[in-house]
């Protein structure tokens, strides 16, 4: 395989699985609870700006295309290792794409809040005091 002059080779790394490891859950992903598209965009962005496509990217990371396909698009979003071998893989600092990772991560895994205004107060509960509906009770 050729790599165009924009492109680095890819560099080894063992913290993730490979080949000669086995693979308890799969390397690049499950499907996004509920959007990874940011991920995908700034990927996308640093896949092209490497000059590769999606197969140079697939076979680089150790990925099935489908994967990578579905991570750049939004639809699975990725681990964290593979983000990792992405940034490996375009030759760009790991720590770039890993802090949108973890943004993303933190964004997609974080529990909703209610919004201040919609926590029932007894006095708006029905039955209380402000819908006029509440019990009179004896002095």
């Amino acid at each position: 395989m050729q790599h165009s002059p924009r492109s680095a080779p890819p560099t080894p790394h063992t913290p993730c699985p490979g080949p000669d490891r086995p693979r308890p859950t799969p390397v690049a992903s499950r499907p996004a609870p509920a959007s990874g598209a940011h991920f995908g965009v700034v990927l996308r962005r640093i896949q092209r700006l490497a000059g590769l496509d999606t197969a140079a990217l697939a076979e680089r990371t150790g990925t099935d295309r489908a994967e990578v396909e579905e991570i750049l698009r939004g639809t699975r979003f990725p681990t964290r290792c593979f983000a990792g071998a992405c940034a490996r893989a375009c030759g760009v600092d790991s720590g770039v794409l890993l802090k949108v990772w973890e943004d993303e991560h933190d964004r997609l895994h974080r529990r909703p809040r209610p919004a201040p205004d919609s926590v029932p107060t007894p006095e708006a509960a029905p039955g209380g005091a402000a819908d006029g509906t509440a019990t009179p009770t004896a002095p």
